[in-house]
Formats: C-alpha cells, structure tokens, sequence
C-alpha cells in the first residue's frame, strides 16, 4: 500500500494545452494548480474529462505551481481507467480512487491482516505472554489473576 495525499482546497481547473496518453508532464490552466498536493506527503489522483467517455485518472508524483509530473507512462490510466489524449481545456480534479477506499475497506475487514506492528506495545504483549505461561505451568491460579485480585494501591508507580 502507498500512502497517498489529499488536498481539500484544490479546486476543479482545466488543462492548459493538449496532452497525449503517454505524456508524464501536464501543464494546468494558470493558477490551476492552488490548493492541490504538492507531493510531499505521497502521490496524488487527478480526474480529467471526469464522468465521460474520456475520463481518466492519473496517480501524480508531484505538482510545482501549475504543472503536475506523473512518475510513469503506467501512472496514466489509474483506477482502472484508461490512459487517452486530452484536449486543452479539459476539465481536471483533484479526486479519490476506488483504492483509496477499497485497501481501508479490506484492511478493516481481514482480521489477519497486522501491517501496523509500529502500534505494537511490546511491554503489553510480552506481559499477555508471560501470563499465558504462567497459566500453562499452574504456577498462579486464577483466583491471583481475577477480577479485584490487585488493588489500585499495588498499581500504582512509587
């Protein structure tokens, strides 16, 4: 999975001139380019010609003032989109892609799915396991790991 940056101020533009399906550079109307990502925080998604026949979305690597730089040829046509040439004032958004919802859908709703092990509290989880141990070799029995069975007083940091 890669993160990727969203803006809400970027504001629907057009395209400065004509691009072809292979181009990584897109030049924005003047000024069009205010308020999207910039890059810094990962890639982007662009919409041109969005909800026609031609809409295509694009991951962006980057933008500097009115020009968007997308890292690849195979970064045009994101989404299951088709990469296609655009006329000069096309309609461009910034937008999300099916992605963006369905990697947070599918990770919420795996339950073996642990890729954030930095959220990881090793002191618990070593504490869970020495817990475990101890049950297994009947050396606590579980009047001294039930309810009650440790004061406030006891827990408390001296």
């Amino acid at each position: 999975m890669t993160r990727r940056s969203y803006a809400g101020a970027a504001q629907a533009t057009t395209l400065a001139s004509p691009i072809s399906a292979s181009d990584t550079t897109i030049t924005l109307a003047s000024g069009g380019g205010t308020g999207y990502p910039d890059g810094s925080a990962g890639p982007f998604v662009v919409a041109i010609d969005r909800g026609t026949d031609d809409e295509e979305k694009i991951l962006c690597l980057s933008r500097s003032s009115d020009v968007l730089t997308v890292s690849a040829v195979g970064d045009r046509g994101f989404d299951d989109t088709t990469a296609t040439s655009h006329s000069a004032g096309a309609a461009v958004e910034h937008t999300v892609a099916a992605v963006d919802i369905d990697e947070p859908n599918a990770h919420i709703n795996n339950a073996s799915f642990d890729h954030h092990t930095q959220y990881l509290n090793t002191t618990r989880h070593a504490a869970v396991s020495h817990t475990t141990d101890m049950y297994a070799a009947d050396s606590v029995d579980n009047d001294a790991l039930g309810p009650d069975s440790v004061s406030a007083a006891e827990l408390q940091d001296d």
